[in-house]
């Protein structure tokens, strides 16, 4: 489809029906960001020996007015011998959603020509991505992460960037886990920077935990129309290296009761596990049963990888006996209290 002196594109698949060839039965606009115009013409020609009379063009009902069909180039008759003419269609669509429509081509004493007419409002930015985990993060220190958003319309656009929570500016005081910038040209007072046609902007967050430890849940968006929505998380921790699992065990004499626990690398960077053993609460020797363990190994664990073992709890009288498991790693010595009870 070579486009036109306007910048339009014109359809040449050439169908006749009669002495009249209507170019094509489909006009596909395929995407088009949301506020921006495309223009396709569908042309027409008499290949007969007789003129063509009475144009008309006839949208169907309910033709959505995203589409805009203009006149005969102001021709209402065809001359025989190849005369043309042209219908100009606009394609603007102002919501993100897939478009249909039709009209018909009408000329006195010749079957009626349908047209379907079909195309996508997208939207005007991309993101490549719509969420940022950013891990463990050591309670004081803190980390970066961008995004790259693209403007893919072919107008310069005004994204404007909105805090919805535990977000804020960085040039701002930093009262939140999350600020966001830009670059190379940064967000102004109001949280808005322009993006030429075809450019991308470089959005960076950086994650710090001033308020403390917990999971944190953070949420912006970035519009240039339609709000996109980034979802941000992150884990404040006051330890890189951690071990969880639920320390009470129970069972009856004569039977067993298994416990799994993980021992987790939260942040960047490699910690070395040395292995684990059993210890009495008092003491560093290892108790007599009921309990036992898994087989100590070493493991070298990256960020939110983590190594598992077993304690099993076998009793062989009723009531309580207290323990604990000592896991050595490169970044601490990670204690973690055990109880069984005998029923």
């Amino acid at each position: 489809m070579p486009p036109a002196a306007d910048g339009s594109t014109e359809t040449d698949q050439g169908m006749a029906d009669g002495p009249l060839e209507v170019a094509t039965s489909l006009v596909e606009f395929g995407a088009v960001p949301i506020g921006e115009t495309s223009t396709m013409r569908v042309s027409l020609r008499n290949l007969g020996d007789e003129p063509v009379d009475f144009l008309e063009v006839v949208p169907a009902s309910g033709l959505d007015p995203d589409f805009e069909i203009g006149w005969f180039d102001d021709v209402f008759t065809l001359e025989p011998g190849g005369a043309g003419a042209s219908i100009t269609i606009d394609f603007r669509p102002i919501r993100i959603e897939s478009y249909a429509g039709s009209f018909v081509i009408w000329a006195e004493g010749l079957p009626d020509r349908p047209v379907d007419l079909s195309g996508t409002g997208v939207q005007a930015i991309r993101l490549d991505t719509s969420e940022i985990d950013f891990g463990g993060t050591l309670l004081g220190e803190s980390k970066v992460r961008s995004i790259e958003l693209s403007n893919i319309s072919t107008i310069m656009r005004q994204v404007t960037y909105t805090a919805v929570s535990f977000v804020s500016r960085c040039v701002d005081d930093p009262v939140a886990p999350y600020c966001v910038r830009s670059s190379p040209m940064n967000f102004d007072v109001n949280g808005r920077v322009l993006v030429p046609a075809g450019d991308s902007l470089t959005i960076e967050v950086e994650f710090s935990t001033p308020l403390g430890l917990d999971n944190w849940a953070g949420e912006f968006t970035l519009a240039a129309g339609p709000p996109l929505t980034v979802q941000l998380s992150g884990l404040s921790t006051d330890f890189a290296f951690v071990c969880s699992g639920n320390g009470r065990l129970e069972a009856t004499v004569g039977s067993c009761d298994i416990e799994r626990f993980d021992c987790t690398n939260l942040v960047e960077g490699t910690v070395a596990v040395e292995g684990w053993r059993l210890a009495e609460r008092e003491g560093d020797f290892v108790p007599s049963p009921p309990f036992s363990i898994d087989t100590s190994r070493r493991e070298s664990l990256s960020e939110g990888e983590f190594v598992s073992f077993n304690v099993e709890f076998c009793p062989v009288r009723t009531g309580a006996i207290l323990a604990r498991v000592l896991v050595d790693s490169s970044e601490r010595e990670v204690e973690v209290l055990i109880s069984g009870l005998g029923l």
